[in-house]
């Protein structure tokens, strides 16, 4: 049921300086590509663009593909995502989530700086499967950006990872000094907790992988221990209730 992926990075806790992360790095900072029975989305962060498949994924006759443009040209993806069960047949949206690096630019267009979420909306009239009727090729001209939060009274956030409710209805983000909640969706957009509190005895924690249901999310990571400590972090799993960021066990 989990698709859990463990990188143990036992090596680096805190990155000093600029953030100038590799664009050619996919396997870097997060999930880049996502996909459910109706989209695949990619961020090729080289290119700043997204790629976009809908299905049916065997169909040839005309093209299902097309690609996004990155909203900023200084916003770096970390990770792209879909609910499982989510329904994408009208209005398919997938989420985004990353971080504007100081090494790039101080701040965006808009002037905001720090980590980032939100959502890209294809607001296009016509479905998938209209296209397929006519076989016409599909566009990407009726994506939008929608509810894109910024998180700034932190800084650069080597970890972080970010959970979608299997139906696509709110993401779980958690990073070193910070986790939430978004619901792209409502009028209040995103509840934002001080990490270290919701860790059993304030503990710091680096979340590498996460994945969530309905109720609850299961994320696992490296506990950083004392500087007395032999051993310099513990893989941990914790599970917490998505209602309120809670540890559960």
């Amino acid at each position: 049921m989990w698709s859990l992926l463990l990188f143990l990075v036992l090596n680096k806790y805190t990155v000093y300086g600029d953030f100038n992360p590799g664009t050619s790095n996919y396997d870097a900072y997060g999930v880049k590509i996502a996909v459910n029975n109706m989209l695949l989305v990619e961020a090729q962060s080289a290119a700043a663009t997204f790629l976009v498949q809908f299905s049916p994924y065997n169909y040839t006759r005309s093209t299902l593909q097309c690609t996004i443009d990155y909203d900023d040209t200084t916003h770096y993806v970390y990770t792209v995502g879909v609910g499982f069960y989510q329904n994408t047949s009208a209005y398919p949206y997938f989420y985004f989530a990353g971080e504007i690096p100081n090494g790039w630019a101080a701040t965006d267009s808009s002037g905001h700086n720090g980590t980032f979420i939100g959502i890209w909306v294809n607001q296009d009239p016509n479905n998938t499967q209209s296209y397929v009727n006519s076989q016409q090729s599909i566009s990407c001209d009726y994506f939008q950006v929608e509810n894109l939060q910024f998180i700034s009274t932190y800084g650069h956030q080597e970890f972080f990872v970010v959970a979608i409710e299997p139906y696509g209805q709110y993401a779980i983000g958690m990073a070193t000094d910070f986790i939430f909640i978004y619901y792209p969706f409502s009028s209040s957009n995103i509840t934002l907790k001080q990490s270290t509190p919701v860790w059993p005895n304030n503990a710091t924690f680096h979340p590498l992988a996460a994945d969530a249901t309905g109720t609850f999310t299961v994320v696992a990571g490296l506990l950083k221990n004392s500087a007395q400590s032999q051993v310099r972090a513990t893989p941990t799993v914790y599970v917490l209730r998505n209602s309120n960021l809670s540890i559960l066990t």
